[in-house]
């Protein structure tokens, strides 16, 4: 009975060091978090970006982060930055790669200076030209940028502005910007006229 006894303990001292079970999130907290994301409405992202964004980032939220993590991210420990930092790496770095044309093409339209400097731009289209280039050399890359920018700043919370402004996008953007300003626009193709 002694050896049952002392086998009993030893399995319950070697439980007790077992870190506990993590919980999925469950689709609830998936939704919840997708209703509140959907509530982030701004007139930088049109309403179609904000639905894919907050779909993509609710679907990698569930595969990426544990329960316990989603609801360490409102705190202001160490375990909350943890967190946070997981949760822009895994969760919204590679949602932004579906959302970027959009992004980039917001921040170029309403960029001041662009039209300052050469008032015959067209600037719907060097943008969405530059937008376009931009946003698939982004494809692929918005985990390790986003770990690049945590690296050098731990403390960084709002995503799309450290992306946006990571010196390789910037580069990139600037680079297609001049690309784009030189090459005129492809006319439309007119259809050819109907044979009688």
């Amino acid at each position: 009975m002694k050896h049952i006894i002392v086998a009993f303990v030893s399995a319950l001292l070697l439980l007790a060091t077992l870190p506990a079970q993590a919980r999925v999130i469950n689709r609830d907290e998936a939704n919840e978090y997708f209703a509140n994301c959907m509530s982030k409405k701004s007139d930088a992202v049109k309403v179609e970006t904000l639905t894919t964004l907050c779909a993509c980032t609710s679907a990698r939220l569930m595969q990426s982060l544990t329960a316990e993590e989603l609801h360490a991210l409102s705190g202001k420990d160490a375990v909350a930055q943890a967190a946070t930092h997981k949760m822009l790496t895994e969760v919204y770095a590679p949602c932004s790669e579906t959302i970027a044309v959009d992004l980039i093409n917001f921040e170029c339209v309403n960029n001041e200076q662009l039209s300052d400097m050469n008032p015959d731009f067209d600037v719907p289209m060097v943008c969405g030209c530059s937008a376009r280039s931009a946003a698939a050399w982004y494809q692929g890359k918005g985990k390790a940028l986003m770990a690049e920018i945590l690296k050098a700043n731990p403390n960084v919370t709002d995503p799309v502005p450290a992306l946006l402004a990571h010196p390789q996008m910037k580069n990139q953007i600037l680079s297609n910007l001049v690309a784009c300003s030189a090459t005129p626009p492809t006319p439309p193709a007119t259809p050819a006229p109907a044979v009688k």
